[in-house]
């Protein structure tokens, strides 16, 4: 019985922490910089422990997440292409047809091509998102203050 109240506190907590402006936009800032990571699969569990470490509302992290996944997809061969052209790496197709039948034929000959260059897209990745984190969580913040402002004001 104990385990269960502990579990069902643990469920409450995660549902209502980060609900004041400055939480949701930490946690719509940091879900969006995730989501956008070059590493297809991992995100989710990279969302978990992000908002765990840091205190962010779970729900809403996930949600972000979630939403994004196309943008991700939209955005994998652009971080790759950057990436590529960083390391000096010619050749590669980055259309997703031809890197999927790449993969499809020979996941370790693909890992040997694309590998570096997915090394490459995470550093992008990394100089690219504090620029993201900054300009979502500022957008986000202003957004939720106002809607936080309008709800007193009824």
């Amino acid at each position: 019985m104990q385990l269960i109240k502990k579990s069902f506190g643990f469920i409450k907590e995660q549902l209502t922490q980060g609900t004041d402006p400055q939480g949701i936009s930490r946690s719509f800032a940091v879900g969006t910089v995730i989501a956008i990571l070059p590493v297809l699969g991992a995100t989710t569990a990279l969302c978990v422990a992000v908002g765990a470490k840091l205190r962010l509302n779970q729900p809403l992290l996930q949600a972000i997440n979630y939403l994004l996944y196309p943008l991700q997809l939209a955005l994998l061969p652009v971080f790759l292409m950057v990436a590529a052209r960083v390391a000096g790496i010619e050749g590669l197709s980055f259309v997703p047809t031809d890197m999927i039948k790449q993969f499809s034929a020979s996941p370790r000959d693909f890992m040997a091509l694309y590998g570096l260059v997915g090394i490459y897209a995470v550093l992008v990745w990394s100089v690219v998102a504090p620029l993201v984190y900054l300009g979502v969580r500022m957008l986000v913040f202003r957004i939720a203050s106002r809607a936080q402002s309008a709800q007193r004001g009824k």
